[in-house]
């Protein structure tokens, strides 16, 4: 019996927080009232005519994942979602994952961008935890990024910053994202 209970000790500690991210397989979208696209529970910089946030099918599990990518409408405007969400993690989080694919235009980089919260409290620091995808990836790969953790505060509240591009994007640097998720534990 001991054995159980250590083995299932184990498998909990270096599990997915998955549950805590709404929409993180992006399989649900919505038409807001501008009629611009969007996956429930994000933002986007989607204003029609300018669309630069949209469902990609398939998506690495299950029907959609988000795409992002930088547009020309007479200069670059990279594609950006967002989310924040309160939500009482039971762990701290030592990893974010997620179901990549990307293509960057040379010299571009697409982005993303966790912070997470405990009240006011900083517990990963969105310039400590800034990805970047500096190459293309033609199929979708699972990446793990490691967080980096900056109290022993259990977050309350979490932020996730997804884009094709900063400043001066490229036009052209697209990134696909699905099945995001917070990991605890070991890689």
């Amino acid at each position: 019996m001991k054995r159980i209970a250590l083995l299932l000790t184990a498998v909990l500690a270096c599990g997915t927080l998955q549950a805590q991210i709404p929409n993180a397989g992006f399989e649900l979208w919505v038409t807001d009232p501008d009629s611009n696209n969007n996956p429930v529970g994000w933002q986007t910089t989607n204003s029609l005519p300018l669309v630069n946030v949209e469902p990609y099918s398939p998506g690495c599990q299950g029907n959609y994942a988000m795409k992002v990518r930088t547009l020309n409408p007479g200069f670059p405007f990279p594609g950006v979602a967002f989310l924040q969400v309160a939500y009482n993690f039971s762990q701290i989080p030592t990893r974010f994952s997620a179901c990549l694919k990307s293509n960057i235009m040379p010299g571009d980089r697409a982005y993303i961008i966790v912070g997470l919260m405990s009240g006011d409290s900083v517990i990963a620091s969105q310039d400590s935890c800034t990805f970047k995808i500096d190459s293309t990836i033609s199929q979708f790969t699972y990446r793990e990024f490691p967080l980096t953790i900056q109290s022993n505060l259990i977050p309350d509240s979490l932020i996730i910053i997804v884009a094709s591009g900063l400043g001066s994007g490229q036009v052209g640097t697209e990134l696909v994202i699905d099945e995001v998720a917070f990991r605890v534990g070991g890689s």
